[in-house]
């Protein structure tokens, strides 16, 4: 598990989780991601995060399938060529997506679909790559600190708020809306954070879990109080289109995988975090509203 820390101005801060584009295939709904992206740019303290999931090539099995055709020597180096310069086409194009995002990227998750190239490199290291962030693998936990300015400019960390976020690419299935929601609340018993995030289920939801702690008078005179802290459970959409009228696979028609499975449409679209933190009687707070964006 990687750990990764941010540093951000202390005032409103919109955090916005990214997975599940796809981008490739004719159903990734790239225009409604572009507005998506063009939404949270309106914000002037932004921090992004990626779940997996940026690009549609490849999946497990197919990563499977070529490396051991390769190692049979049983597909051509021209073949080879084709299938990396569609994978570096599709980065290309995430990539104009995401344009205005640089810099404000905590770190990206690897999912389940992406490319493996020839020089060791994956899609998902050369987004990161492009974007000037860190790779986190297949977990990580992040910090976000909010920070005043301090003398001549520099910023303060003493008694700085802060939120901590869990966060993985997500596994698994379920039809029911609660499923991907119970399997973050399960992993809330393992570790201690106010976020819990994941991707991969294709559906947007987002919950607020109330916990108390107390607040210590300074002086042990009894005049200690309760205060609610806010945990966010949230799953963080997708931009896939399952059902698409007219889509042909060649001359024929032909769904994409959910219309084959005999899946639900999903909403299209992703979540958001807005935090807000503050200082409540000399106390370090944080004020956590997750909302759902669909297009």
């Amino acid at each position: 598990m990687e750990l990764a820390s941010v540093t951000v101005p202390k005032r409103e801060t919109l955090i916005v989780p990214v997975s599940d584009t796809q981008v490739g295939p004719e159903e990734a709904d790239t225009k409604g991601f572009r507005k998506f992206i063009e939404r949270t740019l309106e914000h002037d303290n932004v921090v992004y995060l990626g779940l997996g999931d940026y690009t549609d090539m490849g999946t497990p099995s197919n990563r499977k399938t070529i490396a051991k055709a390769m190692a049979e020597d049983g597909i051509y180096d021209t073949v080879v060529d084709a299938l990396e310069g569609q994978a570096e086409t599709h980065i290309e194009t995430f990539l104009s997506l995401v344009e205005g995002t640089e810099g404000k990227w905590v770190g990206l998750l690897a999912g389940h679909h992406w490319y493996q190239f020839l020089d060791g490199s994956t899609s998902d290291t050369r987004i990161c790559q492009a974007l000037g962030t860190r790779f986190l693998g297949n977990a990580a936990m992040v910090r976000v600190r909010y920070a005043t300015e301090g003398r001549g400019g520099k910023k303060t960390h003493m008694q700085a708020p802060e939120t901590n976020i869990w966060m993985h690419h997500g596994k698994g299935g379920g039809k029911l809306p609660g499923n991907p929601l119970n399997q973050l609340a399960d992993m809330t018993r393992g570790f201690d954070a106010d976020v819990f995030l994941q991707g991969h289920h294709h559906r947007s939801a987002a919950t607020k879990v109330q916990r108390l702690r107390p607040r210590w008078a300074k002086e042990d005179d009894g005049n200690h109080t309760l205060v609610d802290k806010d945990m966010i459970l949230g799953v963080t959409g997708g931009w896939l289109k399952g059902y698409m009228a007219g889509r042909k696979r060649g001359l024929h028609p032909e769904g994409a995988y959910p219309e084959k499975g005999m899946l639900v449409p999903l909403t299209l679209g992703g979540i958001v975090i807005r935090a807000f933190p503050s200082h409540a009687v000399g106390w370090p707070t944080i004020r956590l509203e997750p909302e759902l964006w669909s297009v």
